[in-house]
């Protein structure tokens, strides 16, 4: 899908544990060769692991189909392909955005 920008949230393909399986992702970056630096968010609150809980007020559009907090696993990097992505859900206000870039990098 092309367009797609860092603080954008899109579907795509993402192995978590033990399975590979379309998820919502944070956009951290993208390089040249349409690969994006992602991470992915989850539904379940991590034990012990760095996340940042993500709700509806935290889009400038767009959102997730859940009612509740949704969790930005900034430990869990990893890189797609632009041509991966399904679709995308929403992009990130800017400030909680930068939030979530200063965690993830944190990270590394």
């Amino acid at each position: 899908m092309k367009g797609c920008r860092p603080g954008d949230i899109v579907l795509a393909p993402f192995r978590l544990g033990n399975s590979t399986y379309p998820r919502p992702l944070v956009i951290l970056s993208v390089a040249e060769a349409e690969e994006m630096q992602v991470c992915p968010v989850t539904s379940r609150p991590p034990s012990g692991s760095p996340a940042l809980a993500c709700s509806l007020h935290h889009f400038r559009e767009g959102g997730l189909d859940l009612f509740e907090d949704s969790y930005i696993l900034v430990h869990k990097q990893g890189t797609i392909r632009e041509r991966s992505i399904r679709y995308k859900k929403g992009t990130l206000e800017s400030d909680y955005f930068r939030t979530v870039l200063e965690s993830a990098r944190s990270c590394r």
